[in-house]
């Protein structure tokens, strides 16, 4: 038997004299440490009528007791009588203007309330007090968090790590805010500099991982992700993360092996079954994308992403007619969102629907004019439906609207030789070379017959 062990069994004798003396509707004498215990069991059963009844006593016992006055502040907290409980904090402040567990409670209450920075000027009150220097510290972090200045909720946050170098959650709360600042580079630095002292823990190599990811380091990142693997043969949030990173590498099959050593440990999780799905569909195995696309639709139906992918699959074995159900149900979550819009059309477009196709790429097109993609596709489906001239058109707007964007005038130009203006096209060319010299080869590949024709060598040369 252990300490622990007599501890418990101590406060179980207590709170079941402290019962029978309800009970029986007698009094005991307990002494103010024994009231405490029995008040902060109640907190945290949140059974607020024997908190209420064990305050009351511990205050007729001890009346002059600053302890039992700040019990009776967070009880009233707690059933939601903010204002009389900082109230009661202001009559305590008057005699006990130093006292560190008041502050904690008034910022909290501050808080709460979403007064952040108020609860900030009390919980640096509490701050330099050493047992609550940690708790303090975090306190102030998540209100500047709140506030969305995300630095000073790093700096605290450090603070409090300085203090206890074990918490290994504030590690993933400040990678967290690294992220949200896009501030990579300082993450890896933090990380590196601390695994240096304390090089076996698998968290901080796997925010390392995240920040060598977020700068497309992704080799580096998948060695980070080893290494923590390394200390932890079932973190699945390495071999997930490691998954990531083999995809930004395109090594897919090594990616769909990592995502299923996460699967191994969490078997039920939607978005790594999405994952491998993406995989699959990447290496044009779109039998077994769709497998793992329905079984994450299985497990989450909310991801409107996951019925796109089923689309794309579709499509792609010619299942069109099942694939347009399957991008109405994505769009059914969000019905601006231009990905699936571009898809809806060009399924459209690939069932004989062509005047619908357009009407959605000229949607497109007037919502979200920056989408140089849709302006490719936009004209492209009318020069495949034999009207060239309108596919020229729906291109001159984009450019116009797109002054020095390469992509355009290097499909105006192919566009204008497929359809035999080659001094025209010759001018868009020599335009599109000026600003990308090396993207001549998508004008070539759109129409091949271009690499034979000497006035466009001659501006290549």
């Amino acid at each position: 038997m252990n300490e622990d062990f007599f501890e418990g069994r101590e406060e179980q004798e207590l709170l079941d004299r402290f019962n029978q003396m309800l009970q029986q509707g007698v009094s005991y004498f307990f002494d103010s440490e024994e009231f405490e215990i029995i008040i902060d069991h109640y907190f945290e059963q949140s059974n607020m009528e024997r908190v209420s009844m064990a305050i009351k006593m511990a205050r007729r016992q001890y009346p002059q007791s600053t302890c039992f006055k700040l019990k009776r502040a967070r009880y009233l907290f707690f059933i939601g009588k903010s204002d009389q409980a900082l109230n009661l904090l202001e009559q305590i402040r008057l005699f006990e203007s130093e006292n560190p567990e008041m502050y904690m409670l008034y910022g909290q209450i501050l808080s709460f309330q979403n007064n952040s920075n108020k609860a900030i000027e009390q919980f640096i009150k509490a701050v330099d007090h050493e047992d609550y220097e940690e708790s303090a510290s975090l306190s102030i972090a998540m209100e500047y968090e709140c506030l969305g200045n995300y630095s000073k909720a790093i700096e605290w946050m450090k603070r409090a790590f300085d203090i206890n170098p074990e918490n290994n959650r504030l590690l993933s709360d400040i990678s967290f805010c690294y992220e949200i600042l896009e501030e990579y580079d300082n993450a890896a630095i933090f990380f590196n500099t601390y695994l240096e002292e304390n090089p076996f823990n698998e968290v901080a190599w796997l925010n390392l991982g995240v920040a060598y990811f977020n700068m497309q380091l992704f080799e580096l990142a998948v060695d980070a992700y080893d290494y923590a693997i390394a200390i932890d043969s079932d973190f699945s949030s390495a071999y997930f993360n490691k998954g990531n990173a083999l995809v930004g590498l395109e090594q897919f099959d090594e990616a769909i092996e990592s995502y299923k050593e996460a699967l191994r440990l969490e078997k039920n999780d939607a978005l790594t079954h999405f994952y491998i799905g993406e995989c699959y569909e990447r290496k044009m195995d779109y039998e077994t994308a769709l497998h793992y696309y329905h079984r994450s639709v299985e497990l989450n139906p909310q991801n409107p992403d996951v019925y796109a992918g089923i689309a794309v699959c579709l499509s792609e074995c010619e299942r069109n007619n099942e694939a347009l159900k399957y991008i109405d149900k994505a769009l059914d979550f969000n019905n601006k969102n231009i990905e699936y819009l571009s898809m809806q059309a060009e399924i459209l477009l690939k069932t004989g629907q062509f005047e619908k196709a357009c009407e959605i790429y000229k949607e497109i097109t007037v919502n979200d004019r920056d989408n140089i993609e849709v302006w490719l596709d936009y004209s492209n489906a009318w020069i495949e439906y034999g009207d060239i001239e309108n596919g020229l058109n729906i291109l001159r707007s984009g450019v116009i609207l797109h002054p020095e964007n390469a992509e355009l005038k290097y499909r105006m130009a192919a566009s204008l030789a497929k359809d035999g203006k080659l001094k025209e096209a010759a001018l868009f060319f020599e335009e599109a070379l000026r600003i990308n010299p090396e993207g001549y080869i998508d004008a070539f590949e759109y129409y091949p017959q271009m690499k034979d024709i000497h006035i466009f060598t001659d501006l290549i040369s």
